[in-house]
């Protein structure tokens, strides 16, 4: 009975495991795997996967410039990433590129929680305190469980999980005493540095965290050494000088864009450095808190936007990311800042600056929270336990304190799993249906030849002969190049032209410009769904730069659809079959049907330009 008192901590690592494994494995099993099929619950795994193909097909070139997915400008799409190596490497070691995929975040995210433990057992040195840490982040939904759970092939599993390493072994290198382990420990903090950079061409944005975090740690070091008023003062000159050059930055390069110099020096610069200083103008984005799209994921945490464009005070993203765990990290926070000014440890300055970066990046875009949730774990549970422990010191029974920290775990922790039950099985977030039986009859039309060209390596100006080109919108691009092997003329990967284009020839009125622009593109097919006919109608509107007041009008607070709606290419062609225009004729319609007005019709429908092009 010793052993589990000494150990309990070790004991609720392994349930938190047992539970992580569940939620991220068991509950999506069936929704991932069907009928021999892997059904990824990202779209952007098929583009991961399109990489990892090209990579399998030609191993060991790495980079690869890709029509399929930039047909307008053949985008560079290699940046020798390690999450795809990953792909490739265990994709022929187990003969199954596709389940290697869906399994690989999982696995990554459960990995993640033993570091969590490391991580809250050294700062805090309080078995409840690590305990509770890797129970609460085990249940955290979101961004971070939709990031980790089985099929979600893309590349921000690995990001947490070399992130959260790399902290871990930061934080052992300045709590261990001894000194050949310190350097160990630095250089594997390094090293995990290193592969996060290679993993994700946006690294800068968590190298610059790690950065202001060691500049934190070092700014309360200094004054622990000189605790004079003229050291305070030279200190807090360089803080609020350094904070005052990056908001001049960051609104300059808003305000005018990336430094645009590098594209005119006189000799070339090596890809994965271009693409590293096309990062600053995001990074400056979210020092400015300026929202650069209209995509979910990119808004800020706390409000969110009408589909007039509206922003309005939003706390349902909040609690569904985290629930109660939220509230406590905060309180959480303010505990932690009042232990750094009092006793000035090493790890928890680390924390502290950690997780305050961490807060501002997440109230700036919603997307981070994937990283946030390895510091809500850690800080809600260093508040619960401090909080529970004080009711267990006044409480006037040893039973009633119990009782009392019980129902401080279950506010915590049942909501966040019938949260993740929820999550985990949404079919919302799957291929659906109609789209599986669309991919894979557009891929029927190939020919052999046709579709081996999928494997082609292609030179930057290289263009598919006679594979047929898709107008579809944005990130059903991904779907259609990996699924079907045809190319997309609009989606995430190839920017601002295929998408906007896109909009242009979905709301274009004159149907007779509109197929002789479709020719003059080579698109073959138009695939239109019910979702993309009227929930995304209005971004597909903004990207056309066209008001959304043209095509709805409220009538004693009700939404309605006025004629120009109906008279664009997109509705005309979804509702109406196109019966009015020449040119383009219906050619396949999914057997799965939605409810749309009341009235039952095909999920997806597939038309095909039948002029020349």
């Amino acid at each position: 009975m010793g052993w589990y008192k000494s150990h309990f901590d070790i004991i609720i690592l392994f349930g938190s495991l047992i539970i992580a494994s569940v939620t991220r494995i068991v509950l999506p099993f069936r929704m991932v795997f069907q009928n021999g099929q892997v059904i990824f619950n990202t779209v952007d795994a098929y583009y991961q996967l399109r990489f990892a193909d090209l990579i399998s097909a030609h191993f060991p070139q790495t980079h690869f410039f890709d029509p399929y997915l930039g047909y307008l400008s053949s985008i560079y799409i290699g940046d020798t990433s390690f999450f795809n190596l990953l792909l490739v490497f265990f994709g022929k070691l187990f003969n199954n590129l596709d389940v290697v995929a869906a399994y690989l975040p999982a696995i990554l995210g459960i990995l993640t929680i033993v570091s969590v433990f490391v991580i809250a057992k050294y700062v805090f040195k309080n078995k409840w305190v690590s305990g509770f840490a890797v129970l609460v982040v085990a249940v955290l939904p979101g961004e971070f469980l939709s990031r980790t759970q089985l099929g979600a092939a893309d590349y921000h599993c690995l990001e947490l999980f070399l992130t959260t390493m790399m902290m871990m072994w930061v934080i052992l290198a300045i709590t261990v005493k001894r000194y050949w382990l310190k350097v160990l420990f630095a250089l594997l903090a390094l090293g995990f540095l290193w592969l996060y950079f290679i993993s994700w061409n946006g690294g800068l944005v968590f190298i610059s965290i790690f950065g202001v975090s060691l500049y934190l740690w070092g700014s309360f070091l200094w004054l622990k050494k000189h605790p004079t008023i003229k050291a305070n003062v030279i200190l807090h000159s360089c803080v609020f000088g350094s904070l005052g050059v990056i908001i001049f930055l960051s609104y300059f390069v808003v305000r005018y864009g990336y430094p645009t110099p590098i594209a005119t020096l006189p000799f070339p610069i090596p890809d994965n450095i271009s693409i590293m200083f096309s990062k600053v103008r995001f990074v400056c984005n979210l020092f400015t808190w300026r929202v650069i799209s209209n995509t979910m994921e990119e808004l800020p945490l706390l409000s969110s936007y009408s589909s007039s464009s509206e922003s309005f005070v939003d706390l349902n993203v909040s609690w569904s990311y985290f629930g109660f765990a939220f509230f406590l990290t905060l309180i959480g926070m303010g505990m932690l800042i009042y232990r750094v000014f009092k006793y000035r440890e090493n790890a928890e300055i680390l924390l502290l600056s950690w997780s305050l970066i961490m807060l501002f990046l997440t109230l700036a875009m919603r997307r981070w929270s994937y990283y946030l949730a390895i510091n809500i774990g850690i800080l809600t549970a260093y508040s619960g336990v401090i909080i529970g422990s004080e009711f267990v010191k006044r409480g006037k029974s040893l039973a009633m304190s119990a009782v009392i920290c019980i129902l401080l775990a279950m506010m915590v922790i049942v909501p966040l799993i019938k949260t993740d039950v929820e999550l985990v099985r949404n079919p919302v977030n799957y291929m659906s249906k109609g789209w599986r039986e669309t991919t894979q009859w557009l891929r029927s039309q190939l020919s052999p030849v046709q579709d081996a060209e999928y494997y082609i390596s292609y030179t930057k100006d290289g263009k598919p002969n006679d594979v047929p080109v898709v107008l579809l919108w944005w990130d059903y691009g991904y779907w259609v190049v990996r699924q079907s092997h045809m190319v997309a003329i609009a989606n995430p990967g190839c920017g601002v032209p295929g998408r906007e284009l896109a909009a242009q020839m979905f709301m274009s009125e004159d149907y007779d410009s509109a197929v002789k622009q479709l020719r003059e593109c080579r698109i073959k097919y138009i695939v239109i769904d019910n979702l993309t006919a009227i929930e995304k109608f209005y971004a597909i509107a903004s990207h056309a730069k066209l008001p959304i007041g043209r095509y709805y009008e409220y009538y004693e607070e009700e939404l309605f659809r006025t004629p120009a709606y109906f008279k664009t290419l997109l509705c005309e062609l979804y509702f109406f079959g196109g019966e009015n225009i020449g040119g383009i004729h219906l050619v396949f319609e999914s057997s799965n049907k939605v409810l749309v007005d009341n009235q039952e019709i095909p999920e997806v429908k597939v038309f095909k330009v039948t002029k020349e092009y």
